[in-house]
């Protein structure tokens, strides 16, 4: 049985740049600033087919390190 958690925080990230997509251009792509939204759009995209997540503990230097990964990559 799978346990269910909450997703990791660079995934909640992308998620939160709907706030920059300015439709129906998605002018936000090529913005200078760092309000994109580029990975808003990957996880919105219709052929995102996987979304991997991982998170690792480092006993050594006390730190949660998170990754997201989608599946396949969206290209503009």
């Amino acid at each position: 049985m799978t346990t269910l958690r909450s997703p990791p925080t660079p995934y909640i990230s992308w998620v939160k740049e709907i706030q920059y997509v300015d439709l129906p251009t998605w002018n936000c792509f090529t913005r200078q600033d760092k309000k994109t939204c580029g990975h808003y759009s990957q996880v919105v995209w219709k052929n995102t087919q996987k979304v991997g997540c991982a998170i690792i503990h480092c006993k050594t230097e006390i730190r949660t390190l998170s990754f997201v990964s989608t599946s396949p990559v969206a290209t503009i």
